[in-house]
């Protein structure tokens, strides 16, 4: 079937009876809101340029957080914080001094907010904790290393040896297993070695002894 000039144009008309159009009404509205986030963002990029050039003391702080708060909950809702502000703006300042650069309001109050915990610290563990928010990277190296798994003392002659490496210890004890142990002693003691089967009925009898006992 062959398609021509007028087809098209009929097709193009349809869609176009087909097309949802938006009334006056809601083009203004949706001018009004772009209109309103232009604003928003002029002011946003605004307050980071002067927040940034605020100086770095905790009393600077205190008067942003607080000005934060009551435009966002109401003077009211703020004044169970109040008594925080000094923690908050203390925690801003680390999160600065390590690096942290907030992109609007909203930014800094997710810097100043405090866990449960950090609630509750005593003034030591808070300032060790403000030295992991000004420097993460030293603190992330200060961090305990993962300790070594320590490996069967029989060493190449263990039982359950794989590719020449001597299997894991799990416990406290020197031996990964009853019958690396039982090796050990036959050798220190210059006896034939026992074989698995040989230490499992060892353990059932004295699991019996004990039983009858």
């Amino acid at each position: 079937m062959k398609i021509t000039e007028q087809d098209r144009q009929a097709a193009r008309a349809a869609h176009e009876q087909q097309r949802v159009r938006m009334s006056e009404a809601a083009k203004a509205k949706l001018r009004e809101q772009n209109e309103r986030d232009k604003t928003n963002s002029a002011a946003e990029s605004l307050f980071v340029e002067r927040f940034m050039k605020l100086p770095r003391e905790v009393p600077a702080m205190r008067y942003v957080l607080r000005k934060i708060y009551d435009a966002e909950l109401g003077a009211e809702t703020t004044a169970p914080v109040a008594q925080h502000l000094s923690r908050m703006a203390e925690k801003v300042l680390a999160c600065l001094a390590g690096g942290l650069v907030p992109a609007c309001v909203h930014d800094v109050a997710l810097m100043a907010e405090l866990a449960q915990d950090e609630l509750k610290m005593v003034p030591e563990i808070w300032d060790a904790q403000l030295e992991h928010y000004a420097h993460p990277r030293k603190a992330k190296a200060a961090a305990p290393a993962t300790p070594k798994a320590r490996r069967c003392a029989l060493g190449a002659q263990c039982a359950f040896a794989c590719r020449r490496q001597p299997a894991i210890v799990h416990g406290s004890g020197i031996f990964c297993s009853p019958l690396c142990k039982a090796r050990a002693r036959a050798k220190k003691q210059h006896q034939p070695a026992p074989s698995s089967q040989e230490v499992a009925i060892s353990d059932q009898c004295s699991c019996g002894s004990a039983i009858g006992a």
